[in-house]
Order: structure tokens, then sequence, then C-alpha cells
């Protein structure tokens, strides 16, 4: 990976340079003492590799990094693990899907979902933007405060959910179950704070390596469980199920990687390569795994009711940890060893939310740009302990809850993106001019993507189907609220940037 240049990082404006002495005579020595430390502490953290800059725009020149392949190591890790076994587990958990019909929907709605978070991941290479300030150019400098609120909240939420299943994971690793999730949940946002703390390069280091011992954990489930896994065969509904199940079903699957479009771009602002193999190695990179994880994910949830141990450890879908643990039993200690190896790799997916959480809160309010990122790392470590501890115990009705919702506001979001890429910059990157990118009066006002936006959940509301409320037309269909939504922002958008470039001439 590129070793990013301290030298040039120093150009970003870094909340924390050292002040000039204009400054330094307006303040008083107090402070300016404390803004000379605070620059000293900036200074050395980057000679130590510590990743500076904020949210401006990488320079073309910065964009060095030829070795795409990074691309697809770092989604594969970020969605090879055992976190991603939920979203297949939910087939048979929760929608009550046989294995066939689990392994049909995910396969289908990663083939699709696949496409978005692929075609966003280039504008982060072409333009050296993270995905908000990319985003002003559809929504302006202030309402881009909206999606990035959103984005926050959203990135937590993966954040506890990862960490979730890593405290199982380690609690059933453990003799007897002494070690507590919540002992889990801390040990792996610590390690997540120590690799996210250093930044881009050390994320992509991490990830490179992350997959191997998950890959490796999984051959061994396979291995020593092949024969109980004849029982997911026979088990799940035994009648045909209504097609609005398998909607909402997919609705869950395509939210999981959907969810990653308002972030897609920060993953790959250094890597200089083709629109064609950025697109390719991020789309391979989240269908892959999410296909594997899904399959096994469905299969392991819908033979445990069948294993008296594997229903034992899973306590009727609340505990991936304990299932997990109970099919690795016959391999004794080395089975433990695989257990909390994959518990760690988690990280990888912990990693790319708590990075785009400060570049997303960034974009709130321009005060929240003067803090560096490495700050807003700590933050999300300390929201993410309480949130993940509390969470463990009510664990699937925070993921369906958490991902659907999620889902809808970020295909509405990747609509906005998409329409205006193609229709009004003319799909052409040139159109984008990166000098003005933190100028209002050069940006879209944001009038037409907040009402795109707003509007597009009169259509996901009523298609929109949870727990807690299920809309008139997803009784019908199910929850086809992540598609309903993005046509309906799409088509809201087109008209409404229209109208508003008449308006504003911008």
């Amino acid at each position: 990976m590129t070793v990013l240049d301290s030298t040039k990082e120093h150009r970003s404006n870094s909340s924390l340079s050292p002040p000039t002495e204009v400054e330094e005579s307006h303040a008083p020595s107090a402070v300016a003492a404390i803004r000379s430390r605070l620059g000293q502490l900036a200074a050395w953290l980057r000679v130590c590799g510590v990743e500076t800059i904020g949210i401006t725009p990488v320079p073309e020149e910065d964009r060095t990094e030829t070795r795409t392949y990074q691309l697809f190591l770092f989604w594969f890790a970020a969605n090879l693990n055992l976190s991603g076994l939920t979203y297949g587990a939910t087939g048979p958990v929760v929608f009550n899907l046989s294995l066939r019909d689990s392994v049909l929907v995910n396969l289908i709605s990663n083939l699709i979902a696949a496409i978005f978070p692929a075609y966003l991941a280039i504008f982060g290479s072409k333009l050296g933007m993270r995905a908000m300030v990319q985003a002003r150019y559809s929504w302006g400098t202030r309402a881009i405060g909206l999606p990035a609120i959103l984005n926050v909240v959203t990135s937590l939420g993966y954040i506890v959910l990862a960490l979730i299943v890593g405290g199982q994971l380690l609690s059933a690793a453990s003799p007897s179950g002494t070690l507590s999730p919540a002992l889990g949940i801390t040990a792996i946002s610590l390690i997540s704070l120590a690799v996210c703390f250093f930044g881009y390069r050390w994320m992509h280091w991490f990830a490179s390596l992350a997959w191997i011992p998950t890959v490796l954990g999984l051959l061994v489930m396979l291995g020593v469980s092949a024969r109980d896994l004849a029982h997911a065969l026979s088990s799940g509904a035994e009648e045909p199920p209504r097609v609005g199940t398998l909607f909402s079903y997919a609705a869950t699957v395509a939210a999981a990687i959907i969810s990653w479009c308002p972030g897609a771009p920060d993953y790959c602002v250094y890597h200089r390569a083709s629109s064609a193999k950025i697109f390719f190695y991020t789309y391979l990179g989240n269908f892959l795994p999410g296909v594997i994880t899904g399959v096994l994910g469905a299969a392991f949830a819908a033979a445990a009711p069948n294993i008296p141990a594997w229903n034992t450890g899973y306590q009727a879908g609340n505990d991936l940890g304990g299932l997990v643990a109970a099919t690795l039993q016959p391999v004794g200690g080395f089975g433990k060893v695989l257990i909390v190896s994959m518990a760690l790799a988690i990280t990888a997916l912990t990693l790319p939310s708590m990075y785009s959480f400060g570049f997303s809160l960034m974009n709130v309010t321009p005060y929240f740009a003067r803090v560096p990122q490495y700050v807003y790392v700590v933050i999300a470590t300390i929201l993410c302990i309480p949130l993940g501890i509390f969470g463990e115990t009510h664990f699937y009705s925070v993921l369906v809850v958490g991902v659907d919702m999620s889902g809808y506001w970020s295909a509405s979001y990747a609509a906005i993106i998409i329409v205006e890429h193609l229709l009004f910059r003319r799909a052409r990157f040139s159109c984008y001019p990166r000098q003005h990118w933190d100028d209002q009066k050069h940006m879209p006002p944001g009038y037409a993507a907040t009402f795109a936006f707003v509007a597009s959940f009169a259509a996901v509301v009523p298609c929109m189907a949870q727990d807690w409320y299920t809309g008139p037309v997803a009784k019908i269909t199910g929850d086809v609220g992540v598609w309903a939504g993005f046509l309906a922002a799409a088509a809201a958008y087109g008209v409404g940037r229209s109208l508003e470039r008449r308006a504003f001439g911008r």
C-alpha cells in the first residue's frame, strides 16, 4: 500500500496545524501554547504514519496506488466474516424459509445489490473525494448534513452488529464461557481502534490478511459438519413460501450490501485505476462473500433445530457464537483457536464503518471538520462499546430493523448521486469542478436532493415491512421499500434538479 506522504498531507489544512504569527498575536499566550503543542502532536503523528488528512480532496498526484486487487481483498475481508452469516441465517430463523429458498434469494439479491456500491466506488478513485464530499455536488454544502448524519448512525449500527458477533465468539471460545460477551465486545473494539487510528494505509493492510482465518475456519466447519448439514435440506418451511416473505428476506440481504453506498468511495481515494477495474474488484468483493456467507449462514441455521448441540448453542437464533462453537466442538482445542481467530477477523468489518464515521461527521458542520479523523475513531469506539453490550441481548431485532432501515435511505441516496452523474454531469468526472468542493456559491442549493430524498419515503413507507409496521403494499408484495425508494428518489430528483438548475443556474 502506498505510504501516505506526510508532507503532502500537511497541505490538507489539518485542523491541528501550528498557528500562524498573526493568529498568535491575537490569541492569549496560553491558547497559543496549547495550539503549538497540538501542532507538534499532529506533526509527530504524521511521522508515525497516522493519516491526518481531513475531508480535503486527495490531489491527483497523490492517487498513486495501482494495486487495484487490494480493493477486492478489502471488500472480501469486510464481507467474508462470521457476522455475514447472520444475514443468511435470517432466512430460516426470521422468515422460516427452507434452505433452497434462502440460497436462491441470497444469490439473486447479492447479484443485483452489489452493483450499486461498486459503481459509486469509482467516484472515490476518479475524484479523490470521500463519499460525503462528492455528494455535495448534488446536495450542496449545507443539505449534505442530512445524509451525513444518517451515515453516522448507520456506521455506528454496523460497528455494533459486528462487535456483537465478535463478542459472542470470544465468549464461546473461553473455558465454560467465563469470558462474557461484554468483555469480548470491548476487546474487539480496542483492536479496531488500534488499527483504524492510523487510517487508510493500515486499514487496507489489515484487510489484506483478515480474510485468511475466516476462510480457514469456514472450511473446517464444513469439513466436520458436512454430514450434519444434510438436515438442512429437510428443515425450514414445509409449504411453499409466500412471495411477500421472499421479497422481505431479499430486502434484508440487499440492504446489507446497498448500505455500503454512502461510504464506498472512501476506501479507494488513493487508488489510480480504470473505472472498469475499480468496479470489477469492488463488485466481486461484495458479491462473492455475500453469497458464501449467506448460503452457509442459512445452512447452519436451518440445520440447527435438528441437532441438539447446535440448537442449544444457537439459543433460538440469538447466539451465533454458540452455534459456531458447537459445530467446531469435534476438533477440540484447535476449534477454540479458530473461533478466536475468526472473532478477531471481524475487525475487518468494523474498520470501514469506523473510518467513514469521522468523515461523515466532518460534513455535518464546518466546525466538525476541524477535528482530526483519528479523534473521531476514538469517539466511535467510546460510543460503540456500550451500544454493543446492550444490543447483544436483542440481537436479531437490532439486526433486521437496523439493516433494513439503513437500506431504505441508502437506496434513495444512491439514486440521487447516480442520476446527478448520468443526467446532469453527463457521466463525466471532468464535470465536477474539484476546486469548488467547499464553496456553496458553486454548488447546488440542495433543494432538489432534499425534496427527492424526503419524497422517496412516500413510496418507502407503504412498501416497507417491519415487525413494528407493515405498509399496505407490503402486505401484498412483501418488503419492496428499498427498490420503491430508489425509483421514487431517481424520478423526483430528475424533475427537481432540472427545475433547480433553471432557477439557480447551478
